[in-house]
């Protein structure tokens, strides 16, 4: 699909970000505590989600709406990635791997935030309202 968010880097990124966690999450260990498990999972699907749902709904508003709630999920995955690592659920390894993916993912989706933002400020500024994108 041509300019769909399946292009954007930072959804590609995200997506192979919580396959990562699935994969990492299905080690015995996790059966311990099936409900951080499922915590962790589910902060890092909200990643790629919110991208994809940001980008059909198309408004400045909505862009800033869900990129803030993926930022949300990013700072979610990052906190039990270094818990995960702490309770030995992880290997110290794997779990600075992942909280440096997901800071990197996160300095990402502040990028997209800011620039949405700015268009946002521009057409205000120009009398224009949050218009969906062409």
């Amino acid at each position: 699909m041509k300019n769909g968010f399946e292009e954007l880097l930072i959804w590609q990124r995200s997506m192979s970000l919580a396959e990562k966690v699935h994969v990492l999450t299905r080690a015995r260990i996790f059966d311990q505590d099936r409900d951080f498990r499922s915590q962790m999972r589910r902060a890092s699907t909200s990643l790629p989600l919110n991208i994809a749902e940001e980008f059909e709904r198309g408004t400045l508003a909505d862009s800033i709406k869900f990129y803030y709630i993926a930022k949300g999920s990013a700072g979610e995955l990052r906190t039990q990635s270094a818990l995960a690592g702490r309770f030995g659920y992880l290997k110290e390894s794997e779990a600075e791997s992942l909280v440096s993916e997901v800071s990197e993912l996160s300095r990402m989706i502040m990028g997209f935030i800011r620039a949405a933002q700015q268009r946002a400020a521009l057409a205000n500024a120009s009398g224009l309202r949050s218009k969906p994108r062409a």
